[in-house]
């Protein structure tokens, strides 16, 4: 590759070695490629963040480190102390990013091998107020008990609120891309396992709230004690917009799997891109 990288040291994931590139703005990976669809045989390079600029608007990548088990992940620390997580597997082309917010800004970031599990470290805080913070994925690895109350974690106790933003809803018909039109996006169902409550809603324009996820049998907006595994219907309120994302939340120190979202797409022909 012809293309500059950053002073931190590159992290091998899989198959490909991952970099972050000059200015620390971007991450790529560097791997090699069998043909195939086009492509050609030989070493080929490509931007992993090419659908979450607005992750990097303002900010870069500081600090980073691989968690290769259980569900490999690569957190990313950036200079305004949140936390980028890529969920990765190029086996099942999986990608997935999300942005997590600290009670305290992190400022580095360590992965080492547990008893269990790869464990992960992050350094909150400066000068005297600095503390290491120690991630639990599963408090008792990987099978679950009573005792857990099927709760996420850190040493200090504290829950961490987690982001993820679904791109906007596109699909080519007989009318074209649904990309730049007034579209409705007026139910979501969400496949999840294992997982005990989150919050959805849709950012555009018109600034959407988000609403608290009800669960099949249940009658408050409280996490649940067992947690879930199906899927999970969400009817959408709010009005038209040409920009459409789902967001997900989670503030609460408890878990969330989401294995699928399948979206109900209203469009108003009436009101076309200009």
């Amino acid at each position: 590759s012809y293309i500059g990288s950053d002073d931190m040291e590159p992290l091998d994931v899989g198959p490909e070695t991952f970099y972050i590139q000059r200015h620390a703005k971007k991450i790529r990976a560097l791997g090699y490629s069998g043909g195939g669809r086009g492509d050609s045989y030989g070493y080929a390079d490509r931007d992993i963040t090419a659908l979450v600029p607005h992750f990097f608007r303002g900010c870069k990548a500081k600090r980073w480190a691989y968690q290769q088990d259980p569900w490999s992940v690569l957190g990313v620390v950036m200079d305004n102390g949140e936390v980028l997580a890529l969920t990765v597997n190029q086996e099942h082309q999986v990608m997935a990013w999300s942005r997590h917010t600290f009670p305290t800004p992190i400022k580095d970031i360590c992965c080492i091998p547990g008893a269990n599990q790869d464990d992960v470290y992050f350094l909150a805080g400066t000068g005297a107020n600095a503390k290491l913070l120690k991630m639990h994925e599963r408090p008792a690895g990987y099978e679950w008990t009573a005792s857990d109350a099927y709760k996420f974690r850190d040493e200090a106790d504290t829950p961490i609120r987690a982001a993820c933003e679904l791109l906007e809803y596109e699909q080519a018909g007989i009318n074209g891309t649904l990309q730049g039109r007034s579209k409705h996006i007026a139910q979501v169902t969400f496949r999840v396992m294992d997982t005990c409550g989150f919050q959805a809603g849709i950012i555009n324009e018109n600034n959407q709230d988000l609403d608290d996820v009800r669960f099949p049998g249940q009658m408050a907006p409280v996490p649940l004690t067992v947690p879930y595994t199906g899927d999970v219907y969400m009817e959408i309120p709010g009005g038209f917009g040409r920009e459409c994302r789902i967001r997900i939340e989670c503030g609460d120190a408890h878990p969330v799997t989401i294995l699928g979202v399948f979206m109900g797409v209203n469009v108003d022909e009436g009101m076309q891109s200009g």
